[in-house]
């Protein structure tokens, strides 16, 4: 069973090393990482890591289109087993194995890297609140957390699911999972994470969560904007509300 870690790679030149050395030794087969036509040196320095395949678009593509590459990469190059991580080290290497265990052991199609989870369950207590201990003293800012915890509750509520990771970049996937969700048909933007998720949930996927480490490093250059961010993925909803109304009503 061959298994390959893809990373999209956008002016990521200052942190990219670090996440790629801290990948468990003998755990994957092989590194596919895409640079999204970076503004800095991040073409140069995956250049000079040996042990990996290194893409490269020369014009920027986006999150989703550098994702589109690397699963169509992937699955040409034989994987069986394909976990996605970004970049800038805001996803841990060290935590690969249990990413990868509900998979290997047939639990699950797709695996989740539940953030919100493994934040507030690692966040020290305050008032006798865990909650109040992710938001005073966890690993995501707070108002990020808030807006994570807000999104995900409306998606939760409009699609009748109960998922906690439905922004999470953390994913491990059957080559089968892949294979039945049409990521050509997302778009190229920062919603291809939830995109993905409702899709394999559409299509009956087994697909299981596991609570991840979070972590904001200043040095990654993220060019997310959490507010404009929220305002896509409330209209994405919405979008696909109507979408489900209008099929019921047809039928």
């Amino acid at each position: 069973m061959k298994t390959c870690v893809i990373i999209p790679a956008y002016n990521a030149g200052k942190v990219v090393t670090s996440v790629i050395e801290r990948i468990p030794a003998g755990l994957i087969d092989e590194i596919i990482v895409v640079d999204d036509a970076s503004r800095d040196n991040t073409f140069e320095v995956l250049s000079a890591i040996s042990v990996m395949t290194v893409l490269r678009h020369t014009e920027n593509r986006g999150y989703g289109g550098a994702q589109i590459t690397l699963h169509d990469a992937a699955l040409q190059r034989g994987a069986d087993v394909v976990v996605l991580m970004h970049s800038d080290g805001g996803h841990f290497p060290e935590e690969l194995p249990q990413m990868l265990e509900p998979i290997l052991s047939g639990q699950a199609q797709v695996v989740l890297g539940a953030r919100i989870h493994g934040v507030i369950e690692n966040s020290k207590p305050f008032l006798g609140s865990s909650l109040l201990g992710a938001l005073f003293n966890g690993q995501i800012p707070p108002t990020r957390l808030m807006g994570h915890l807000f999104l995900t509750g409306i998606q939760n509520l409009v699609f009748g699911t109960h998922y906690d990771a439905w922004h999470s970049g953390y994913r491990a996937m059957t080559r089968e999972a892949i294979h039945k969700v049409p990521y050509h048909d997302f778009g190229t933007g920062y919603l291809f994470d939830t995109e993905f998720l409702l899709a394999a949930h559409s299509a009956g996927l087994k697909i299981k969560e596991v609570p991840v480490s979070s972590f904001y490093d200043p040095r990654s250059g993220s060019t997310v904007e959490p507010f404009s961010y929220g305002l896509k993925v409330l209209r994405y909803v919405l979008t696909q509300r109507i979408k489900l109304f209008a099929k019921r009503n047809v039928k």
